[in-house]
């Protein structure tokens, strides 16, 4: 931004005459102290203030969860397990049409026709919402 106004003969001279660095005094830097740990923020917006500094901690030096154990899964009833099977059975024969020895068209048909009525199967045993709650999604705690 010096130079702005100077021609390019003028220009040259001044920049060599600033290529030229000048002796810098050496200043020392004092030794940074290390970092404090930062204190986590309380959160806000719980209907209790919970600041996570605060965490209970067990006494043995574990701070471990162990969840209790999942209940088992529900047995499947005997329509979940053919809406599945014909689900199943329905892609392998709309992907793979010549398994059978029989038209191509009249397999993919068959498969499509396995996949919607296992689909439909599956939909039609699902349970019903309870009308008594409109702001129940399911999930129960």
């Amino acid at each position: 931004m010096a130079g702005w106004d100077d021609t390019a003969e003028q220009s040259g001279s001044a920049q060599a005459a600033a290529a030229e660095p000048e002796a810098a005094p050496v200043l020392e830097k004092p030794e940074p102290e290390p970092p404090k740990p930062a204190k986590p923020a309380p959160i806000i917006g719980l209907d209790v203030a919970f600041d996570p500094s605060q965490l209970i901690r067990d006494p043995d030096g574990e701070d471990t969860y162990v969840p209790p154990v999942p209940p088992p899964l529900p047995k499947l009833t005997k329509y979940t397990a053919l809406a599945l099977g014909l689900v199943a059975v329905g892609l392998v024969l709309f992907f793979w049409p010549t398994i059978l020895p029989i038209n191509q068209t009249l397999v993919v048909l068959l498969g499509l026709a396995g996949v919607v009525t296992g689909f439909a199967i599956g939909i039609w045993r699902m349970r019903d919402r309870d009308d008594e709650d409109p702001f129940d999604d399911g999930a129960k705690v």
